[in-house]
């Protein structure tokens, strides 16, 4: 005689059906949906280390190249691995580096060469692909999958990927992964990087995790739903069939296939509608989450961007702040040091908020970073307006007031790219005026060069100069009344007596901050400020 299985055992049992039918649902679900959001965002963050991969090379590159001919080749080790260090504590994403001659001779390799110079045998690269890329003329990119590619820049700028015969090949992919980068400076020398994919891996491990708990969770809800709703009296189901209408909008996915004719049937009908309500509010609430998730991601991008402190410059005093808004923009504003007779700053705005914003000012950034070493301040907006109209969208431009300055001329050079106007306070005798309009918006055309203008402004002990961007102004209170230029200048006049430049920021922030009474604001308020010395 066989013995007799438990009811829930029986597959032919309602509570059976429920729990085999719910769980492999939901194991489905998550397990499709894991897949695709993980390939997503891996995709997404291998995009993003390429890209901080290819701006640091060639931000760098040349870089290393001074610090070798400055003071490796003259025995200064400790001073070029000081400037080395330096250079791996700006990115996460690069994890050696090497330097080597145009004949293959190895001249520095930071994972041989961490605390003392290398006094060996001659290091050599033997002949091959590693030989043909260090004595190529481009670039290039040696991939996971053994595929070089090299980047060939044409006239205007663009980037085409290329072979050693530059032959056009397939692009860098999001999926691919770097294992180096080869930038050939001339015919003498070539940097060798190699990448790092630790973040990358972390936080897709970190998103296998929370994904896999989730499924732990979800089923482990759907086999107590199952259990406890299931039942072998009509009574019971009925009772569900009332109930399944009241959890329609709750955090369960699934659907139900059910041809009982009975009670049964009735209840996976219920059920159905309900998983089509589910379904939409699940929609709606991931499409929230992914919105939040942007905006953080954007602030995110936003603060890195901006100056971790002000410089010491010699005859300004430096000040500089922002306020974000409830919804992310765009604001940006940054100081760059070329050497003791150039110093640069500027402050800008990106139309649009979140994520693609952030990327903008993040080109925005590397390339006047990039720029500076042609010290004229058109010349720099010039040639990065070209950049940001090829790489960009056509509705993505950033307007942005640039300026120079020399401490031995005690000279500040202006130039506006369609920003707002600046503020010049002049403290003998007391006035706030507006300074020079003019200039277009950087990527809105090719080329603003007939566009752009520049201005001296002569400063005399006490006077200052105010940037701002367009929040401050369009500050609200409400949704009738604004902040204004007439009462930013007023606060103008009245601040810029103050001590300090940092004591006129804080001033000028925090006037319109209070002047709002707490209303929300939908763009940042960014501020800067040069007190003459």
């Amino acid at each position: 005689m066989n013995p007799k299985l438990p009811s829930f055992l029986l597959f032919h049992s309602l509570k059976s059906k429920l729990i085999a039918g719910m769980t492999l649902l939901l194991v489905l679900a998550f397990g499709i949906s894991s897949v695709f959001l993980i390939r997503q965002k891996t995709d997404e963050l291998g995009a993003d280390i390429y890209h901080s991969i290819r701006g640091f090379s060639d931000l760098t590159a040349p870089q290393i190249i001074d610090f070798y001919e400055q003071y490796l080749s003259e025995e200064s080790f400790l001073y070029f691995n000081r400037e080395i260090q330096s250079l791996f504590t700006k990115t996460q994403e690069i994890e050696a580096i090497g330097l080597a001659e145009y004949s293959g001779t190895v001249l520095y390799d930071s994972t041989e060469e961490k605390t003392r110079q290398y006094d060996g045998e001659v290091r050599t690269i033997p002949s091959g692909v590693m030989r043909d890329r260090i004595q190529a003329t481009y670039p290039s990119y040696e991939l996971e999958s053994g595929r070089v590619v090299y980047l060939k820049p044409d006239d205007e700028g663009y980037i085409s990927t290329v072979d050693l015969y530059e032959k056009t090949v397939a692009p860098i992919l999001p999926s691919d992964r770097i294992v180096s980068v080869i930038y050939p400076y001339g015919a003498r020398y070539a940097v060798l990087y190699s990448p790092s994919y630790a973040i990358l891996d972390e936080r897709i491990q970190a998103m296998w995790m929370r994904m896999v708990l989730l499924a732990v969770a979800a089923v482990l809800g759907g086999l107590v739903y199952a259990i406890f709703f299931s039942g072998n009296i009509t009574g019971p189901l009925r009772k569900l069939q009332a109930g399944a209408l009241v959890l329609g909008q709750g955090d369960f996915k699934a659907r139900v296939d059910i041809k009982t004719h009975d009670e049964v049937e009735s209840l996976a009908n219920t059920f159905n509608k309900m998983a089509e309500d589910l379904e939409r509010s699940m929609q709606a609430m991931a499409y929230k989450e992914r919105l939040t998730k942007e905006l953080e991601l954007a602030a995110e991008i936003q603060k890195e961007l901006l100056p971790k402190e002000v410089p010491k410059i010699p005859g300004l005093d430096l000040a500089a702040g922002i306020i974000p808004a409830a919804e992310v923009g765009g604001d940006l504003y940054d100081f760059i040091k070329l050497d003791d007779e150039n110093y640069f700053g500027y402050v800008g705005d990106v139309t649009g908020h979140g994520v693609p914003a952030g990327l903008v000012v993040s080109i925005a950034n590397a390339l006047i970073d990039s720029y500076v070493y042609l010290k004229d301040p058109k010349q720099i907006l010039i040639q990065a307006n070209k950049i940001l109209k090829k790489k960009t969208r056509t509705n993505m431009f950033i307007t942005l007031i640039l300026w120079h300055w020399n401490p031995t001329t005690s000279q500040l050079n202006l130039v506006n790219a369609g920003h707002e106007v600046p503020l010049k306070y002049t403290a003998n005798p007391v006035k706030t005026e507006e300074l020079q309009k003019g200039g277009l918006a950087l990527g809105m055309i090719p080329d603003i060069t007939p566009l752009m203008k520049d201005q001296v402004v002569e400063l005399q002990k006490g006077d200052c100069i105010i940037l701002y961007t367009d929040g401050i102004p369009e500050t609200w209170r409400n949704e009738k009344e604004q902040y204004g230029m007439p009462e930013f200048k007023r606060v103008v006049t009245q601040s810029c007596d103050l001590p300090s430049a940092e004591a006129i920021k804080v001033a000028l922030l925090a006037d319109p901050k209070q002047w709002s009474q707490g209303y929300e604001q939908k763009d940042d308020m960014t501020i800067m400020v040069l007190k003459k010395t």
